[in-house]
């Protein structure tokens, strides 16, 4: 899909059915490409299965969007199979599934909906990357790394750590918002503009929590639930 600025990579015209992918191509036998912590990676293909692939070692993604538009005919299906790392802000679902016309036409095959992404278990987030859902579904739950993330510039400190029902967050600089995520990566509380989020509906256990900064840094640390 097409973007202001960046790279793309799109099939030609006349690609045969069976091509096994799409290439950037370089100049340079062996390219020097960063992905910056602000970068995206969109994986857009219409009416088709489509593989996210594993990036060379060492290299996460930044910011990774998994999109594509829906027809009667085919299924929005992303596969994963191989393990990735997303270690900027966020991972974004967004897998739309056209409405059907009513009444059918006579050829219509109906894709096995929702669109959905296959082993999503290979999803690794780390620094605090958190998961948006648009539309879609994924077979199961990113897997939320849960090791601290901290910048020396910017520190924060949690209290009480164990909590029982207000977890207090004593940061560097004004807070925009505080989330409480499980470490399957579901955001179970949150809390904007404030010092403190509530955590005492969550179950007894181990949980992140990012906080983001108003100068944008975000700060992710564990703390415990009792």
């Amino acid at each position: 899909a097409g973007r202001q600025g960046g790279l793309l990579g799109s099939s030609p015209a006349a690609i045969t059915s069976g091509s096994s992918g799409i290439s950037i191509l370089f100049a340079d036998a062996t390219p020097n490409l960063t992905l910056g912590a602000s970068s995206t990676i969109d994986y857009y293909r219409t009416n088709a299965a489509q593989t996210v692939s594993a990036l060379p070692s060492g290299v996460n993604y930044a910011n990774l969007t998994l999109s594509e538009t829906g027809t009667t005919t085919f299924d929005c299906v992303k596969s994963i199979p191989s393990s990735i790392t997303v270690s900027g802000v966020f991972l974004t679902l967004n897998l739309q599934t056209t409405t059907l016309p009513d009444p059918l036409p006579p050829t219509a095959v109906l894709p096995g909906f929702p669109s959905k992404t296959l082993n999503a278990c290979n999803i690794t987030l780390t620094n605090g990357a958190t998961t948006t859902i648009i539309a879609g579904t994924f077979d199961c739950e990113p897997v939320l790394g849960i090791t601290d993330v901290e910048f020396a510039y910017n520190t924060i400190s949690l209290y009480p750590n164990p909590a029982r029902e207000v977890l207090n967050v004593n940061p560097s600089n004004s807070i925009a918002k505080i989330e409480v995520y499980d470490l399957l990566g579901k955001k179970v509380a949150s809390n904007k503009n404030a010092k403190n989020v509530n955590v005492s509906a969550l179950g007894k256990g181990v949980y992140v929590v990012k906080v983001v900064q108003e100068n944008g840094s975000v700060v992710a640390k564990r703390f415990i639930k009792q």
